[in-house]
């Protein structure tokens, strides 16, 4: 809908370049492409862009302090002993600690930037990681010679390095399971009616912002926390703008993890598609630090305490599980199989 008329505009109408060709090398740019800073944004990055990623803990903040001297070495950092690969069945639940990334950017240097038509607003950007605003990258723990440096992409699943980089780790510590919003939607609606859960639903996205249900980013932050700043300058048609665009900020999917503990967005909406009429005719009335303050009940044992919202959380997902091609196989069945088909390709190769 947006790039097959673009490719036919005056600009790109004596340029054959058909969507395969689009397609092809956004994939190129967009698997090496990556934030460097609020000034350069995402940017392809000659030699940066040749890391081979691997799973590794990303601490908060992603980046170290800016080394001002070739000779004040780094305090290393000593990943965390892990099985060998020969010991480990492929896709297998990670075991043991997960190591801390080998390398990182240097912290960016802050500097306040006015915003356009926003004469008091100043926003904060982060430009330049290193001496002149060249891009520097440390490696923060010893590596033997002849080791290969990894990078970290992030802490992503496989299905997010599938969608982004197209691979996939036979181990990986952060593989999720996708649950879309819209089968717990369909399961409320089974569970309490079409009626009173189009209202929970309603109540749900106008508080959005306040309750943290919105979609996050791929740096785990959310829309509301990144223009936070500029919403204090903003005028009342802009706030109107703003509101009516927030129900498409709202949460659409949830990441369920392997240890089972639910995420607290999840919670939030199963315990809100459940409240009987007089609570939520309190939440209604309520706003701000409010409605934050009641909405902490909502703890895992609690929410699952209820068995209209375990219902809910079965017919969803029931209904993400038959999204898997027939004939459905056990995890462990999974694994035998990718075992025996990796060992045929081992011994074919020598």
């Amino acid at each position: 809908d947006v790039i097959k008329p673009l490719l036919k505009t005056a600009a790109l109408s004596n340029v054959n370049i058909s969507l395969t060709d689009y397609l092809h090398a956004a994939t190129l740019a967009s698997s090496r492409a990556f934030m460097v800073d609020d000034f350069h944004m995402e940017a392809l990055v000659p030699l940066a862009d040749a890391f081979n990623h691997m799973c590794q803990r990303v601490p908060a903040g992603e980046a170290v302090p800016e080394i001002q001297s070739s000779d004040a070495p780094m305090e290393p950092i000593h990943a965390a002993a892990t099985l060998q690969e020969a010991e480990r069945l492929p896709f297998s639940r990670w075991q043991g600690d997960v190591p801390m990334m080998q390398m990182a950017l240097a912290e960016s240097t802050t500097v306040h930037e006015p915003v356009p038509s926003q004469a008091k607003l100043a926003a904060l950007k982060k430009t330049g990681t290193g001496p002149a605003g060249h891009m520097m990258i440390y490696v923060l723990r010893d590596i033997g010679a002849g080791k290969e440096i990894f990078n970290t992409y992030g802490e992503f699943s496989n299905d997010k390095l599938l969608q982004d980089y197209g691979f996939v780790l036979q181990q990986n510590a952060f593989n999720t399971v996708t649950l879309a919003m819209s089968f717990v939607e369909e399961a409320a609606t089974r569970s309490v009616g079409k009626v009173p859960c189009r209202r929970r639903m309603a109540f749900a996205k106008g508080c959005a912002a306040t309750l943290g249900l919105q979609q996050e980013d791929e740096d785990g932050s959310t829309e509301c926390e990144e223009e936070e700043a500029e919403e204090e300058e903003m005028t009342d048609d802009q706030i109107e703008g703003e509101e009516a665009e927030e129900e498409a900020g709202f949460v659409l999917f949830f990441e369920l993890p392997a240890d089972g503990q639910l995420p607290r967005s999840l919670l939030l909406i199963l315990g809100i598609l459940h409240a009987d009429d007089s609570l939520l005719s309190k939440w209604e009335a309520m706003s701000g630090a409010d409605l934050k303050s009641a909405m902490r009940r909502f703890k895992q044992t609690n929410v699952l305490r209820d068995a209209r919202c375990r219902r809910t959380l079965r017919l969803a997902l029931r209904k993400r599980l038959a999204a898997y091609p027939a004939p459905l196989t056990s995890a462990a069945e999974d694994r035998m199989k990718w075992r025996d088909t990796f060992e045929s390709s081992k011994a074919n190769s020598l």
